[in-house]
């Protein structure tokens, strides 16, 4: 008979026991997490909210909006005061027009008469109407 020899068991090696991190996390893991975490909530506040943040921006571009409509009024009533200086050095008839509305002047031998168009409170020791008898 004869012997039959033996082999040696096969040693497999063993597999590290996996741990899952979703279950139980470290706490410098948790602690990381919870940095970053707040980290990106300061950033998004802060470009959102910050002094240079998006709704900065839509008010800057609001006044923007605001100023450029009061630039295109005055640039007209600057024009307008342009042509009213042109009409005043060229023409006489305006510049009388002038004397005698805003300045209350005439020309020589003229009467002025100056009317008063306020009007007038009434006051309370004078009725406006007569009383009538019955």
């Amino acid at each position: 008979m004869r012997l039959r020899r033996r082999r040696p068991p096969v040693r497999r090696p063993v597999a590290p026991v996996a741990v899952d991190s979703r279950v139980a996390p470290s706490s410098g893991r948790r602690v990381l997490g919870t940095i970053v975490l707040m980290v990106s909530l300061s950033l998004t506040l802060g470009a959102i909210f910050g002094e240079q943040g998006v709704l900065e921006l839509f008010r800057y571009k609001s006044e923007a909006g605001r100023l450029e409509v009061e630039i295109a009024q005055l640039e007209a009533e600057c024009l307008g005061l342009e042509r009213e200086i042109r009409s005043l050095r060229t023409n006489p008839l305006a510049l009388e027009r002038i004397a005698r509305e805003e300045l209350g002047l005439g020309l020589p031998g003229e009467v002025l008469v100056f009317l008063d168009t306020t009007p007038r409170r009434p006051s309370a020791s004078v009725p406006d109407e007569e009383p009538t008898a019955p």
